[in-house]
């Protein structure tokens, strides 16, 4: 895992704002006609930059080099979410897991032993 990295500079942005920069995968969709994603066409890895700041309630992904503008400059995008959707999904994901894991536990006390 990468090192996150706390601003301490109230000129770069929230002083509470952490970072970290790690690989991430993104994916080009094939559309239909009406424009509307019908299908997974590719998927490419980037180096990415993940930010957080309570103080601004935000979780940004920033992507590098996502490809090329028409002039060959490279292209960024960044997405952003509020912070309690994140820890709300991040929360429920695990209360999955752990009920996903004591069903495979009941199911293997269930396993005939031969």
């Amino acid at each position: 895992m990468s090192e996150i990295i706390r601003n301490t500079d109230p000129e770069k942005g929230p002083v509470d704002c952490v970072e970290l920069e790690a690989m991430c995968a993104y994916s080009h969709f094939t559309r239909n006609k009406n424009g509307v994603a019908v299908g997974m066409k590719s998927q490419s890895t980037s180096q990415c930059k993940i930010m957080a700041s309570y103080e601004t309630g935000v979780v940004s992904v920033l992507v590098k080099n996502v490809g090329e503008n028409e002039d060959g400059d490279a292209v960024e995008i960044m997405v952003a979410v509020l912070i309690d959707e994140i820890m709300a999904l991040l929360h429920a994901a695990s209360i999955a897991a752990a009920q996903r894991k004591e069903e495979s536990d009941a199911e293997e006390d269930t396993t005939p032993q031969g």
